[in-house]
């Protein structure tokens, strides 16, 4: 047995005693192909499927013989650091690949001498970039080349904000991470899912729900489509008029490029790799998550100030690694409403649980209605919903309004307050 299979031995053993270690493979990039031994990835691809599906690993669920089963047992206990076997495995499987490309080319009787030296030479160079894939340095040459190319093709690393007025704020880039914070009942979800459905009319997006059932995310989207009150949506007593507005919403919805996530359990590392995996088949160039503080980790903190700290470190990791936007909605304390005076406009220190949801976002925008505080404005349907830009890696910072139909929840285009 060579150091490559004694390794995917020792390395999936590990992954057999201690259960808890399948995430950190995948979180590292684990990949079925790295193993050499058919046997072995089948076994692999098994246990990733069910952590990634269930959130958990039971070995009563693998397909698997039980001499193979003791033979992973036993090699199991001879690495003590996943990380360095991964990164081995790696290497191993590069170099093995490398080794049999050379022969093919070598082989390759069609093929001049100066033409095998240099293929193998650009392969040499392939391999290399790839062995190393998180880590690159670019010269000013390079640098250039690649943005020029972007230009020239006309390519934007992400998609305009659905209103040009935000546009001058901020668009979703790939890689983002944007925190819309806001106290309940205020418009945060009426807001998430504009920026959802607007964007799948271009686009691929995901909204990943976590407060409403399935019937109640349907009847949103459409009468914020239609522009139709929800609770004559809800109990079917809309007018013929307000009928032709769902049809009309109906067939536009249709042709709109969307997943929602419907997520009855708040698993957030099951959540995390829900959205991965969807994304690999059909990248999404927004990801909506409503809301932040409903999820939880996996993991063990000390407080929950913690745990919300990782959760947004890790989604903003998220963004950048499938290089697309994720716009997260958040809770706010009741901190502003504590506030002397009639000014009750939120601040980031306002963020429930905020930890470091101020560091990991590039974006912070705080949601604000007048009307929300004063009761003689209670019974106003259509009212101004205000985003509070506090922060900005894009940009400046400043005040956007929108025009809010309480009663449709649908969000019109917003104007710029500065």
């Amino acid at each position: 047995m060579n150091h490559r299979t004694k390794l995917e031995y020792m390395l999936l053993g590990r992954l057999m005693v201690f259960h808890e270690n399948i995430e950190l493979a995948l979180e590292k990039g684990l990949k079925a192909e790295w193993f050499s031994r058919e046997e072995l990835k089948k076994v692999f691809i098994q246990m990733s499927e069910m952590f990634q599906n269930t959130g958990q690993f039971e070995v009563s669920g693998i397909e698997i013989s039980d001499e193979l089963l003791d033979v992973l047992y036993d090699y199991g206990s001879f690495i003590t650091s996943v990380n360095i076997a991964i990164r081995e495995l790696k290497k191993e499987y590069h170099k093995d690949l490398f080794q049999n490309k050379i022969k093919e080319i070598m082989e390759n009787e069609e093929l001049t001498t100066e033409q095998k030296s240099l293929e193998i030479r650009e392969l040499s160079e392939k391999i290399n970039e790839e062995e190393d894939e998180s880590y690159k340095f670019l010269k000013p040459q390079e640098l250039l080349k690649n943005w020029a190319e972007k230009i020239e093709n006309k390519v934007m690393n992400g998609v305009k904000s659905p209103f040009p007025n935000m546009q001058k704020y901020f668009n979703f880039l790939g890689g983002q991470l944007v925190i819309i914070g806001a106290r309940p009942s205020m418009g945060k979800t009426a807001l998430g899912l504009t920026f959802f459905k607007e964007t799948a009319k271009r686009h691929n997006s995901l909204f990943v729900n976590l407060e409403m059932n399935e019937s109640e995310i349907t009847e949103r989207i459409l009468a914020s489509e239609a522009d139709v009150p929800l609770n004559r949506l809800s109990f079917r007593e809309q007018t013929d008029r307000e009928t032709f507005a769902i049809s009309e919403a109906i067939a536009t919805i249709d042709n709109m490029q969307f997943d929602i996530l419907y997520c009855l359990k708040m698993d957030f590392e099951v959540i995390v790799n829900k959205i991965r995996i969807a994304h690999k088949k059909n990248p999404f160039k927004l990801v909506v998550i409503d809301y932040l503080t409903m999820m939880r980790s996996g993991k063990k903190f000390q407080n929950r100030n913690l745990e919300v700290e990782y959760m947004a470190n890790a989604l903003k990791m998220l963004s950048k690694e499938l290089n697309t936007c994720i716009v997260v909605l958040a809770q706010l304390n009741r901190s502003n409403e504590a506030r002397t005076g009639k000014n009750k406009k939120p601040e980031m220190s306002d963020l429930r649980d905020s930890g470091g949801i101020e560091q990991a976002a590039d974006i912070i925008g705080l949601l604000y209605r007048e009307d929300y505080y004063d009761e003689e404005m209670k019974n106003e349907d259509f009212v101004f919903l205000e985003m509070l830009i506090r922060k900005n890696r894009q940009g400046r910072t400043g005040d956007i309004t929108f025009g809010f139909q309480k009663s449709s929840q649908r969000i019109s285009g917003g104007r710029d307050e500065n």
